[in-house]
């Protein structure tokens, strides 16, 4: 696992010391539902923001200050119609960020001294970013996707507009009755192609259709050829299995999306796309934990809490482990490094997996969320040190 620059994006969230610091998520409903939902359950949580800041010593004129941005947000028509499951907004006194989430977490309110990071830690854990390729009968997109948006890669003008013949195709493809957004597995890079249905073409347009394929292949192989990130391939089932021939990429995935994409947004493509790209990430997580188990016992490795919390605040954690759900109730001080933990939660206390990923991200470290069955060890957290 090695450190994205969206690692990066929350290490600056973490390093904002104005508090307080106002955290909050919301999930965000489908497209209909979600221009009258979306609104009405942030106004919700603003309320509850509203009281919670009236306890704190806060003046009446910087409380309002602090939220009069968000309190903006329901009326923004563009917000609640992104195709997006969540929404994830942080606030300051000198910072504003707000993030689409790939997934719908739990609504909630979290005023403190720093951030609340927590729920985007499962996503932090994929960090690795992964490329789509849309092959579709207007245009051909190349977008890189992460667990917080995607950006369209620029490609060279002669291939982005297809010709007639591959239009053609794709209309004989689309009169199969192909569903937009199934998955399809292909296996092999460089089997024959079969065509089915209704006519295959002649031999000549099928050369310049591979021709115009090896262009896209060498103009994606040009700009990836350093990366060593999944690709998604998302077109009909023929120019999947085309493009497969003839594809020099070597971390193309077998699964890809089958369908026409012409008017589906790049934000829907990422979203269907990813659950592929999480199963092949599995694979790299094993390989984390077998790292860890190497380790245990030579003082390199540790799911001790106290030891954990030294490590965090002195930036010698490599990669921290958190069971999934896991919560720890308690207080972390920073300076002194150490850690106090309580069965339940009292007044003032902290989520302590929280401050510790916290700590680990400022730290450069990396944080990977687990299910509680295929953790190194039994417990809530483990640690692999640097040193």
């Amino acid at each position: 696992m090695q450190q994205s620059r969206y690692y990066q994006e929350i290490k600056t969230v973490l390093s904002s010391e104005d508090a307080p610091c106002l955290s909050l998520y919301l999930p965000t409903p489908s497209k209909g539902q979600g221009y009258y939902l979306g609104p009405r359950l942030l106004k919700r949580l603003l309320h509850e923001a509203r009281e919670r800041l009236a306890q704190t010593q806060l003046s009446v004129a910087k409380q309002r200050s602090l939220l009069a941005p968000i309190e903006a947000l329901p009326a923004e028509t563009s917000l609640w119609n992104t195709v997006s499951p969540g929404l994830a907004v942080f606030r300051s006194a000198t910072l504003y960020r707000i993030y689409h989430l790939s997934y719908a977490p739990r609504p909630q309110v979290v005023i403190g001294a720093h951030f609340f990071i927590k729920p985007l830690l499962p996503l932090l854990s994929h960090n690795e970013h992964f490329y789509l390729l849309v092959l579709s009968r207007k245009h051909v997109r190349l977008l890189v996707c992460h667990p917080f948006g995607q950006q369209e890669i620029p490609l060279p003008e002669s291939i982005t507009s297809p010709p007639g013949s591959w239009r053609e195709r794709w209309s004989r493809a689309h009169a199969l009755q192909y569903h937009s957004g199934s998955p399809v597995t292909h296996h092999g890079r460089r089997g024959a192609v079969m065509y089915h249905g209704q006519g295959a073409g002649e031999p000549e347009e099928q050369a310049d259709e591979l021709r115009y394929i090896r262009q896209i292949d060498h103009a994606v192989h040009a700009l990836l050829r350093s990366q060593q990130a999944p690709l998604v391939l998302a077109a009909v089932s023929p120019l999947q299995a085309l493009y497969r021939r003839v594809n020099t990429y070597p971390f193309l995935l077998k699964e890809g999306l089958e369908g026409n994409f012409d008017e589906v947004s790049a934000a829907l493509l990422r979203q269907r796309a990813w659950p592929l790209v999480v199963s092949s990430l599995r694979q790299a997580q094993q390989e984390t934990l077998a790292r860890f188990r190497e380790r245990e016992g030579t003082g390199q490795a540790s799911a001790d809490l106290d030891e954990i919390a030294r490590a965090a605040c002195s930036g010698r954690i490599q990669l921290l482990f958190i069971a999934e759900e896991a919560t720890i109730w308690g207080r972390l001080d920073p300076v002194t490094q150490t850690i106090d933990v309580h069965a339940e939660a009292r007044p003032g206390d902290e989520d302590l997996v929280d401050q510790l990923a916290a700590q680990t991200i400022l730290h450069d470290g990396l944080v990977s969320v687990v299910a509680p069955e295929h953790m190194p060890t039994p417990g809530p957290l483990a640690a692999i040190f640097r040193f």
